[in-house]
């Protein structure tokens, strides 16, 4: 038997083996992306439209939501103008927002920003923000998946540079 016949019988026969005992081989991380302009999140909607993403991220988006309310001076009845435009989230701990913060009426509006978060040390956290484009540095030192954070980096002096992941 050659050995290229016998690596494709043993990767067959493995195959078999995982399918009858109801396991499959790890696919890799699940990529939840959002159209358009993202899944606008607020404190009141959090859990049903983050279904697609992990319990602990979602814990995660519900404490953004209320740090930029806190941020924005607890001003009462604005915590509802709190808002996450979720963008991308992969399972692997790394998401997106192409905006947050606090928008609506004039009392309650202060603007925002785009935003990236990863999971660092089991931990959710952000990592960037920014209204013009994340720092290559950043995204290598978290290795950003492109998926997450685009094709297009700045290096220190805002000059924009190709960012492969």
């Amino acid at each position: 038997m050659s050995r290229r016949l016998r690596a494709g019988s043993l990767a067959l026969i493995s195959a078999l083996a995982l399918s009858a005992c109801g396991t499959t081989a790890p696919s890799g991380p699940k990529l939840v992306t959002y159209p358009g302009d993202g899944v606008t999140v607020t404190i009141k909607n959090v859990q049903t439209a983050l279904v697609a993403t992990s319990p602990e991220f979602r814990a995660f988006v519900t404490s953004q939501l209320h740090q930029l309310w806190v941020d924005g001076g607890s001003v009462p009845g604005c915590q509802g103008s709190a808002l996450i435009s979720l963008t991308a989230y992969r399972s692997d701990g790394f998401a997106s927002a192409g905006n947050e913060g606090l928008f609506g009426n004039d009392t309650c509006a202060r603007g925002g920003n785009s935003a990236l978060y990863a999971r660092v040390t089991g931990t959710w956290k952000e990592i960037g923000a920014t209204q013009s484009g994340y720092d290559c540095s950043d995204l290598r030192r978290y290795k950003v998946p492109v998926a997450i954070a685009g094709g297009t980096c700045l290096d220190p002096s805002g000059n924009p540079h190709p960012y492969k992941g």
